[in-house]
This record gives structure tokens, C-alpha cells and sequence, in this order.
């Protein structure tokens, strides 16, 4: 609770001296383990700001708990998003970052992960996304190796209101799962 309690302190920090366009993501979804089938509710926070004009850090807080067995999993991230628009309807990305995950009744686990995908513009208000992510720990035995695709469309409500919904579908790893999630980003 600790490191959540500074990473929301940390990120608010960042939010009042960065260059422009803070903006925070709440988000929910539900995670099924593609092995036992158990069941999670996952809450995301994102705190993200541009500090050059295609660079944006960002302090990524995860908390994902079991249904039924209450088992506990937090995640901490910070990162760099860095994106290339392409033409007025294609922009690609890479978000490299490094953080910490904290599960009930075991040890701290550091990590690095890396996404990289594709944004899309489309007519009405409308944007989509894919992306490749990869994750592993500094130390390969504590087994968080971690592959997916990810998939999003949203619409843009307003140029500060966003909604949008989309899946993270397991490739390879530890603990395979399926993430279907909805969220709303404010841009301020």
C-alpha cells in the first residue's frame, strides 16, 4: 500500500512540472487464467504527460485481485511513450518502462517491459489501436516473462474525454490469461 500511496504522490509531482497535456486513465476490467480459469478484476490509474512534442512519461499503478480467493496483485510502472505519426491517420509507438510487482505473500519482483504498436484515426471520433507487448523480469527466475497482443478502439468525446474498451490476448509466458477491459481517460 505503501508504494501505491508514493506512486500516486510521485505522479502527481510529475503531472504539475511537466510541459503540457496531463492526463489520467482509469480503467476496468476482468482477467480469466487461460489454466485455472480463476477470475480477476483489475483496476489500472495512468497518470501521462508530454514532455517533448511526440514524447510522453507516464506512472502506470495496476492492482488486480482473484474473485473468491481475495489474492492480491500490484504493479507499479514508469515509461516513456514515444510516438511517430506516420500520416493524419497512422501513428506508431514504442513504450519502453521498468517497474515492480508486488503479489500476496511473496517477494518483490522488478521487471522491464516493452510495447510497441500501431494507432489509427478513424472518421467520427473514433481512434483503434494494436500492440505487441513483452515482459521479464531482471532476473529470469522469478518466471514474469509475459507476451501479448493488445487491441482497443475508443472514441473521443470530447478533445479531454475519451472512452474506450479493448483485450490483451495471451502469446506466451507465465500465467497465460485473457484481459477484456473498459476505460475513461481526462485530459487536463
Amino acid at each position: 500500500m505503501k508504494k501505491l500511496v508514493l506512486a500516486l504522490i510521485a505522479s502527481l509531482a510529475l503531472m504539475s512540472t511537466a510541459q503540457a497535456d496531463p492526463q489520467a486513465t482509469l480503467s476496468y476490467g476482468n482477467q480469466k487464467d487461460n489454466t485455472t480459469h480463476v477470475l480477476s478484476d483489475v483496476l489500472l490509474f495512468d497518470l501521462k504527460t508530454k514532455i517533448y512534442q511526440h514524447t510522453d512519461i507516464d506512472l502506470l499503478v495496476i492492482n488486480k485481485t482473484a474473485v473468491g480467493t481475495n489474492l492480491v496483485t500490484n504493479r507499479v510502472e514508469a515509461g516513456v511513450t514515444l510516438t511517430y505519426p506516420l500520416d493524419d491517420m497512422f501513428s506508431i509507438y514504442i513504450r519502453p518502462s521498468v517497474g515492480s510487482k508486488q503479489k500476496s505473500g511473496t517477494n518483490s519482483v522488478n521487471y522491464y517491459t516493452s510495447e510497441q504498436g500501431l494507432k489509427l484515426n478513424l472518421p467520427y471520433n473514433f481512434v483503434a489501436g494494436v500492440g505487441y507487448y513483452y515482459r521479464e523480469a531482471f532476473d529470469p527466475l522469478n518466471k514474469d516473462a509475459y507476451q501479448e497482443m493488445r487491441y482497443s478502439i475508443g472514441y473521443n468525446i470530447t478533445p479531454q474525454a475519451k472512452l474506450a474498451i479493448g483485450t490483451f490476448r495471451y502469446i506466451s509466458g507465465y500465467n497465460p490469461s485473457t484481459t477484456y477491459w473498459a476505460g475513461y481517460t481526462h485530459s487536463f
